[in-house]
């Protein structure tokens, strides 16, 4: 095995390098004693939290109350919080008000949608794709957002937002859809549950990346592996899905993020996390099949450890951090590996079949390879 050199300076304990075997990895530097922390995400790049569970789960921690509603709360961008002082850390974050004027215009068009939807008959755009081949799909693809950039943006291309090249810092905004704005959205098609929900996680990202300039997590957000072509090839309606947020995001946000939403930024966006993002399970004793799944976060420093069903790292959350220490001791260029999806006691023909329905790969790590050998 050769490796190219390291990627990305994320941990004084690995490194992350190029494999010969196909995509990168996360290799050991030196020696590391059983039960070290060797990576720490202080908070996930992005996050959403379920629908169903908005009320219920802290936005900024994560906390959950065996489902009570919490108290603490910003009604008008539909953010529930467990206590006083998660919602003060919440404000305290720097330009916040731009974050909270944009999910507060994403709730007023969702409940505009809503009722729309509820009043109407309507049916979701259907696809299949089953009789083409990845490089037709691929073209398919591309031919939607080309629609998108030479004909749908210049015919809204002079729609007002909120004007100013500056970021502002502003109370008390008014956090409504100007009628411009409405006009627009009249060209949008209306959006569902979870495309609201995905369209939250994707303005928070371009909050994050781009508002509060934190320049590690954009660099390392450009190197994530997307999963666009296999995730449109499993499910075709995907595509029209991301157009529809794509085509409300880009009227309703305000232009301090608007300005930075393009269609390829979009779709790395959304690439990325069906590849990448780590469940928000509830924190339970309970074995996993009983615990809740809140939502998901895109902790992008921890997206290069590979799977392994043996692994050698174990992932742990503590409210919005993410800990991964080592289980055993590691030798120095060892590769750390993480298990997708707590599969690890299914035999191998059903964990293949998940880690491919999943994560769209075939595991070849030491377990299945042994297992692999005996059947």
């Amino acid at each position: 095995m050769t490796v190219t050199p390291e990627i990305l300076p994320i941990s004084t304990y690995f490194d992350i390098k190029q494999t010969s075997y196909g995509g990168r990895a996360v290799f050991a530097n030196k020696e590391i004693c059983k039960d070290t922390k060797v990576l720490v995400c202080d908070h996930p790049l992005s996050s959403f939290i379920s629908y169903p569970f908005r009320k219920e789960v802290c936005c900024y921690c994560f906390h959950y109350n065996n489902g009570k509603t919490l108290k603490f709360k910003i009604p008008e961008a539909e953010l529930w919080f467990c206590s006083q002082n998660c919602l003060m850390s919440f404000n305290n974050i720097q330009f916040v008000d731009i974050l909270i004027d944009s999910f507060s215009k994403l709730s007023q068009r969702f409940q505009q949608c809503k009722k729309r939807l509820n009043s109407s008959n309507f049916d979701e755009q259907q696809l299949n794709l089953s009789d083409k081949t990845d490089d037709e799909i691929q073209d398919f693809i591309e031919a939607n957002w080309k629609n998108i950039n030479n004909i749908w943006i210049p015919s809204v291309s002079n729609h007002d937002t909120n004007s100013g090249t500056n970021i502002i810092h502003v109370k008390n905004k008014a956090n409504k859809v100007n009628n411009q704005q409405q006009k627009n959205l009249s060209k949008c098609p209306l959006i569902n549950e979870e495309e609201f929900t995905e369209s939250r996680f994707i303005t928070q990202l371009l909050f994050h990346m781009q508002i509060c300039n934190e320049n590690l997590h954009r660099e390392v957000f450009t190197n994530l592996q997307s999963n666009e072509l296999e995730m449109i090839k499993r499910f075709p309606p995907l595509l029209f899905s991301q157009i529809k947020i794509f085509q409300n995001l880009y009227i309703i946000l305000p232009t301090e993020l608007q300005k930075f939403l393009n269609t390829a930024t979009f779709r790395q966006i959304l690439g990325s996390e069906y590849a990448n993002a780590f469940g928000i399970w509830e924190l339970s004793d309970a074995d996993q099949d009983s615990r809740e799944l809140f939502g998901s976060g895109l902790y992008a420093e921890a997206s290069f450890f590979n799977n392994s069903c043996q692994p050698n790292l174990v992932k742990t959350r503590n409210g919005h951090q993410m800990f991964f220490k080592v289980i055993k001791d590691i030798e120095a260029g060892e590769e750390l590996c993480i298990n997708y999806g707590n599969n690890t006691a299914m035999d191998i023909s059903e964990r293949q079949k998940y880690l491919f329905e999943n994560w769209f790969f075939h595991c070849a790590c030491t377990k299945c390879k042994t297992e692999c050998l005996k059947l």
